[in-house]
């Protein structure tokens, strides 16, 4: 194994050389018994833990890229769409009591959170507090839909990609 590759070159020069003394061999003896039932699970169970989640925070990782940037580029294209006054959008919006004039507030929230999450992606809690701005973003566009009895099929979708960066990102 690894262990052996690291321990054989110490002991056997160690040995070789003469510069350890009995007590010193008994130590380097345990310690390299211990390592290597570490790496294999073993007593210590240490290795294998390390592993799993070294595969784990790996999958993570790449989740949270993948779920930052998804959401980001959702939030870039519905801001897009509300400063060139797309008619469904306008229609969504203002069908909710948004004033019409007024979407270029909602396009600025909507960049400010991707580029949260762009940002979050080098300083964690940046990414982080950008998700929950998100959620609460569309969570309030949810429930102004239901509110109002209109479906909220259009808000729902990019709450819930929202939500899941949210606990990735919590997770990573």
């Amino acid at each position: 194994t690894g262990v052996d590759d690291l321990t054989a070159p110490v002991t056997s020069t160690a040995t070789a050389s003469g510069m350890l003394t009995n007590g010193m061999k008994n130590t380097v003896a345990v310690t390299t018994a211990a390592m290597r039932a570490s790496s294999d699970g073993g007593v210590a169970g240490h290795g294998a833990d390390l592993q799993a989640r070294s595969a784990h925070d790996g999958v993570v990782s790449t989740a949270a890229v993948v779920l930052s940037l998804l959401l980001a580029a959702v939030m870039v294209g519905s801001g897009v769409a509300k400063l060139a006054r797309v008619p469904a959008v306008v229609g969504s919006v203002t069908g909710v009591g948004w004033p019409g004039e007024r979407l270029w507030v909602l396009a600025a929230v909507e960049f400010l959170g991707a580029a949260g999450l762009l940002v979050g992606l080098a300083v964690p809690w940046v990414g982080v507090v950008a998700a929950v701005g998100a959620v609460l973003y569309f969570l309030g566009a949810v429930v102004s839909h239901v509110r109002l009895r209109q479906s909220p099929a259009q808000a729902a979708v990019p709450l819930l990609l929202a939500a899941a960066t949210l606990v990735v990102l919590l997770l990573a």
